[in-house]
């Protein structure tokens, strides 16, 4: 479920420098910094091979594997060595609690002084590439606190997804928040809300016998989040949720979230054991922000901006109709759903929020309108979200008398997005129904075209060839 607070907007007149700072900083890390991660490992891949370690330490492995690692797997190492030998070998390189093991039982090798000095020394190399990977070198680890590491973790991120899902709860919750405090103080707040998630974090796992690595922002907002239902108290604000297929607004005094939160990060700490969160860490940071706000309010008031956390947010009735939506549907009611939808893009026409909501009630309940705005939105909204699904499935309902209905160019729009859809048979019979109809068209080779690139892909050179020469010859034709 995520929950997040939408009673502001941003006012333009103060812009958020702190927050736009920091995801222009975490998004130029990303991208640069930690981009060269993939080489760095191949490197040390490639020299843990050359030395030939993997069969030197391999003896040692299956000793550590057996001690620490096999009752959490159903299959035998030898089995995982004929299903997935890439993963054992990636292990061998970058497990930091096996090179600890091995450096300590070294007697694994040979009682020859000259190879095991040898040996150490090629594992010494291979572990100084390993660790310049952006993880091992400013993540956090619980074997190691550092005042560096407790701030450089929170810049670094694990995927694409993990920064962008960070990115957009820093900018939702934090713009508020700094218009409150200040950019400056925002800022000092933001990075001590991250180190106070650092620590609780360290203090949770400092019994662990496993190394681990912290990466990521959530815990410094975390404390944004924790911040913000601090500054508004007990004053009612609007949240938006999402929880499954239901989605919606609702008003409630700020604090409460509190408790929530709270709670549903401390159920998934002590239940969902297996996950690679760290919700000790989320929980560090709502502490630690909630502390910082309660400080600052009882030693320098003056700091918060109250006006602005008073002043009374202009009527968005745009929201209360969408929100009007969202819950009709969670009732059920896709008929009475469809025609708010419907009043909405009479004023929003353009809006791919309302358009997704329609299309997906269309997929609902059908009807004979169904068809007429599948076919608009081929020619007025062709990048909508679920256009390419919504369109396979009504073709597939339809028999061949009702598809041959449709005007030559449809057809041509309609294949394209069964070949986007991942359905190229369904598209190629469209393509070959209207060659024999001598149809020319700038959308039939079109279509031509995005089945070679389909095929191209996909890794069938003849295809590929063939719609080529079908796509110049109408294109000569046209």
């Amino acid at each position: 479920m995520v929950v997040l607070p939408t009673e502001k907007r941003i006012d333009w007149s103060r812009p958020p420098v702190a927050v736009f700072a920091l995801i222009l900083l975490n998004i130029l890390i990303f991208a640069i910094y930690q981009s060269g991660d993939e080489r760095r490992l191949n490197n040390a891949y490639n020299f843990y091979k050359s030395e030939q370690l993997n069969k030197t330490e391999w003896p040692a492995y299956q000793d550590f594997w057996e001690r620490t690692q096999a009752q959490n797997y159903e299959l035998t190492l030898d089995q995982l060595l004929e299903t997935d030998s890439a993963y054992l070998f990636q292990d061998m390189v970058t497990n930091p609690d096996f090179a600890i093991y091995i450096r300590e039982n070294d007697q694994f090798y040979t009682n020859d002084s000259n190879v095991l000095d040898q040996w150490r020394l090629s594992r010494e190399k291979l572990n100084a590439q390993v660790n310049t990977v952006s993880a091992r070198a400013y993540g956090l680890t619980t074997q190691h606190l550092s005042i560096v590491n407790l701030i450089s973790h929170q810049f670094l991120h694990g995927d694409i997804w993990h920064l962008m899902g960070n990115m957009i709860f820093l900018l939702v919750c934090g713009f508020a928040v700094e218009a409150a405090l200040g950019s400056q103080r925002f800022l000092t707040y933001y990075l001590l809300g991250g180190i106070g998630a650092g620590i609780i974090y360290w203090l949770f796992n400092a019994g662990s016998r496993e190394t681990s690595y912290l990466v990521g922002a959530s815990g410094a907002i975390s404390a944004v989040m924790a911040m913000y239902v601090a500054l508004f108290k007990l004053k009612k604000i609007e949240f938006f949720y999402w929880a499954f297929i239901f989605v919606g607004y609702f008003k409630a005094p700020a604090l409460w979230i509190l408790p929530v939160y709270l709670l549903t990060e401390l159920l998934y700490l002590i239940f969902d054991t297996q996950s690679s969160v760290a919700y000790s860490a989320h929980i560090g940071g709502f502490i630690t922000g909630f502390a910082l706000i309660f400080y600052t309010q009882y030693t320098n008031q003056k700091a918060i901006d109250e006006n602005y956390l008073d002043q009374d947010q202009e009527i968005d009735h745009y929201r209360e109709e969408l929100d009007r939506v969202y819950k009709t549907i969670a009732n059920y009611e896709f008929s009475q759903a469809l025609d708010l939808t419907n009043k909405m893009l009479a004023n929003h026409s353009n809006d791919h929020t309302l358009l997704e909501i329609k299309l997906n009630l269309f997929k609902a309940i059908g009807g004979e309108k169904q068809q007429d705005f599948l076919v608009e939105c081929l020619s007025s909204h062709g990048n909508l979200s679920g256009l390419n699904e919504a369109w396979l499935a009504y073709w597939k309902s339809l028999n061949e008398q009702q598809r041959q209905a449709f005007q030559p160019k449809t057809q041509a729009q309609i294949a394209m997005k069964l070949v986007d859809a991942n359905e190229p048979l369904l598209s190629e019979t469209i393509f070959e129904h209207l060659a024999t109809l001598k149809f020319l068209d700038p959308a039939l080779a079109k279509l031509a075209r995005r089945l070679s690139h389909y095929y191209e892909r996909e890794g069938f050179p003849n295809k590929k060839v063939r719609y080529d020469e079908y796509a110049d010859e109408l294109t000569r034709n046209l």
